[in-house]
């Protein structure tokens, strides 16, 4: 049990920018407790709006602070206790006059700008990389799947019960997606969403990592596809009804290119083909709860491989025409 006491006003160091933004509309918002966790502690605002404060030792999130409140301290916090934006740059805990002062927290962006020079899809270097480091990991999660995805062994390899329950509907949705099927991906996502162990369920980590991706390459390479933005919003309004509240803010953030930092650096180091820092943001990825972590990196694994595939196809149909 964590103890220790410290005065009564606890000071953030870092604050994102869409919680920022947020707050600086408001004169007052009134939270609850929703969660909390060794690291952090989850709020939710009568309008649904879920944000998250965070011991400095976590990953920064959208609309999340971190604080100085050190490991062996408490939190000041239980379940359903009030906690008040006050307008004056600083939240206020009514039950105990705790203050948390925001005011000199550095500001962090949650998306990504586009990467500087080209950017290109992921290397065969940094996708075996990720496939390696799943092999290795029995995971409860549903990363194991990737062990018999594309033949590279037989299903019982798998150990997760909850990977090989939905192992046919993951690669169903797979298949999908390669095929730009947007319809029937959808279709196969309503199988998916929320299903699998953790406040934000396996499958739900999953998708994650295919907004994230999807939503960049159509960014950053200067695309308007409409219909699979429709889809990505598919996802989320099936999220609405069928997660947790938690995860349902993950994989809305998502769809506008929004994740913790430790995902942000996945995504990155796999445009600029930064090895080094890829490994670095894997190693931190995989620390994120029981199985989220290798979760999300099963999906970065699936949907950067597809996105690799749709290039060579392009750049195969683009040497065609030139021939002609």
């Amino acid at each position: 049990m964590m103890i220790g006491s410290f005065d009564r006003t606890i000071h953030a160091v870092q604050m994102s920018q869409d919680l920022h933004d947020l707050l600086l509309h408001h004169e007052n918002i009134v939270f609850r407790v929703h969660s909390i966790f060794r690291g952090s502690v989850n709020l939710l605002s009568h309008a649904e709006e879920l944000m998250t404060i965070a011991r400095t030792d976590v990953d920064m999130m959208p609309m999340g602070i971190k604080v100085d409140l050190p490991a062996h301290i408490a939190w000041p916090f239980e379940v359903d206790d009030s906690v008040v934006y006050n307008g004056q740059l600083e939240f206020v805990i009514p039950k105990n006059e705790i203050r948390i002062r925001l005011r000199n927290a550095r500001v962090w962006r949650p998306t990504l700008s586009a990467p500087s020079g080209e950017i290109a899809c992921a290397s065969e270097e940094a996708l075996s990389m990720i496939k390696k480091t799943l092999l290795e990991l029995d995971s409860g999660g549903v990363s194991s799947v990737i062990r018999f995805i594309n033949g590279d062994a037989r299903e019982s390899s798998c150990t997760s019960i909850y990977a090989r329950f939905i192992s046919g509907d993951i690669c169903s949705f797979i298949d999908a997606v390669e095929a730009k099927d947007w319809e029937r991906s959808l279709y196969q996502t309503e199988l998916l969403v929320g299903f699998g162990p953790g406040l934000t369920p396996s499958c739900d980590d999953f998708l994650a990592a295919f907004i994230l991706s999807l939503h960049y390459r159509n960014q950053w390479n200067h695309r308007d596809d409409q219909t699979l933005l429709s889809f990505l919003e598919g996802i989320v309004e099936l999220a609405n009804s069928r997660t947790t509240i938690v995860s349902y803010s993950m994989l809305r953030h998502a769809s506008a290119g929004k994740a913790s930092d430790s995902y942000l650096k996945i995504l990155e180091a796999l445009a600029t083909h930064n090895l080094p820092e890829l490994r670095r943001a894997i190693d931190r990825v995989l620390e994120f709860g029981a199985t989220s972590g290798a979760d999300f990196l099963f999906g970065i694994w699936c949907v950067q491989t597809i996105i690799s595939r749709w290039a060579r196809q392009e750049e195969c149909i683009l040497k065609k025409e030139d021939r002609i």
